[in-house]
Formats: C-alpha cells, structure tokens, sequence
C-alpha cells in the first residue's frame, strides 16, 4: 500500500542502502506511533503493480502522512526524493 500525497523511501527494491535504511526509519517511526493498526480511507488503485493507494490515519486521528512528511521520513509527493541524491 502506498499513503497518498507522499514520497516516502522505498522497503522493496530500494535504489540505495541510504534509501534502505531510511525506509526502515520511516517504517519504524510509524510502528511507534500507531502498532499495528490504522484507519484507510479514500482507497483507490495506484498507476504501478498493483498496489492501493489511500490516506491512512492513526485511531487517534493523525494523518499518518502528514506525520511523515513533518518528521522528515518522507516529501510531499511532488517533491524531489532526497535519499539516493548525490552531493
């Protein structure tokens, strides 16, 4: 599943190990705040393999990629992805 309106890095197939280890981060930061639970709404089909796309909310009411883009785990969606840059 893919959170809507976000970029965030990729757990499969990431492009870099700094991609791999900010996933898991973002995966992490996550688990922390809402366990295994949340609420989806707005789900539809995305573009790629398959996958859904939907907002997703903590039971709490936190919008879940709001969250991460605040926190730095993820960009907004129209965003450069940061993790695999080169400097």
């Amino acid at each position: 599943m893919r959170l809507d309106g976000i970029n965030a890095p990729e757990l499969f197939r990431p492009k870099c190990d700094a991609e791999r280890i900010a996933a898991r981060a973002s995966r992490d930061a996550l688990v922390q705040i809402v366990g295994e639970r949340v609420v989806l709404r707005d789900i539809r089909h995305d573009k790629y393999a398959g996958r859904v796309v939907a907002k997703a909310f903590s039971l709490d009411g936190r919008n879940l990629a709001e969250h991460l883009v605040i926190t730095g785990f993820a960009v907004d969606e129209v965003a450069a992805k940061p993790w695999c840059s080169k400097s």
